[in-house]
């Protein structure tokens, strides 16, 4: 296995990706038993998201571990949370997240470390005004998060807050491997203080970092251990890069950029 960072960040923009006959030519890389996968989905937007994520992630573990691209074998663990099926002695956890034009992955060889992605496009609400909209999700958001999103009078700024915040929430429960059974009013976020640049949970040791893929399109990355060990330095270096919640967009993410190009070269 090549010498891992403490995490692997990688994104893939899907746009016009599978344009000229690469769709039908990417999937044939793939397993049959994952097409099916990729093509129940009615529109092609969904299924070139679907198709990139798969790719993704064995372009990753081909590259960084060595193994033949069609070698490689994936399960689920209980909670649905993916898990590609390797030897014990060998720790590696990671996640896959898409939306809009875009597909992110993360991986961690950290023994114990869990890691969580999520990718959220800020749109504007179409049948109904953006309060509204926000108000539908109370049930989901704590006291303190409901007050911070409509604190701002500007509209677009409280959709960004939200969606910023689901993220947060996205990303724990999917590192944990829950899925949405965890109430999501139970984790509430915030700065830990005006001048620091961290995201905290109110509860349990796990690292945030949020960045933005585009002027429309953010990322969230959390990282922890199930059993409350402390973060690493290193992931806590990585978690006081973040974006505060709330604050304009101002860089991109610091994910590698994953091409065409890049992906043919582990099809053997």
């Amino acid at each position: 296995m090549s010498t891992l960072p403490p995490l692997s960040l990688l994104a893939l923009n899907v746009k016009n990706l599978f344009d000229d006959g690469r769709f039908k030519e990417a999937l044939e890389w793939l397993p049959i038993s994952e097409h099916a996968h990729v093509n129940r989905f009615r529109f092609d937007a969904d299924k070139h998201r679907a198709l990139g994520s798969l790719l993704l992630r064995r372009y990753f573990f081909s590259k960084f571990l060595g193994v033949p691209w069609k070698e490689l074998c994936f399960d689920r663990r209980p909670g649905s949370k993916p898990t590609l099926k390797i030897g014990n002695d060998t720790w590696v956890d990671y996640n896959t997240s898409h939306e809009g034009e875009w597909v992110v992955f993360v991986a961690t060889s950290r023994p114990g470390l869990v890691v969580g992605i999520d990718c959220v496009r800020i749109d504007i609400p179409l049948h109904t005004d953006i309060p509204q909209f926000l108000r539908s999700f109370q049930s989901q958001l704590s006291t303190e998060e409901i007050e911070w999103i409509f604190y701002t009078n500007e509209e677009n700024n409280m959709l960004k807050r939200f969606y910023e915040l689901w993220g947060c929430k996205e990303s724990y429960v999917k590192a944990i491997g829950v899925g949405l059974q965890r109430d999501l009013d139970t984790l509430s976020f915030k700065n830990k203080t005006e001048k620091e640049a961290w995201i905290v949970m109110q509860e349990d040791n796990w690292g945030y970092h949020l960045s933005d893929l585009d002027n429309d399109t953010i990322v969230v990355v959390c990282s922890g251990y199930p059993d409350k060990r402390p973060l690493d330095h290193d992931i806590l270096a990585f978690c006081a890069t973040t974006r505060p919640l709330g604050a304009t967009y101002h860089q991109q993410a610091p994910f590698e950029l994953v091409r065409w190009e890049a992906l043919s070269n582990y099809l053997h």
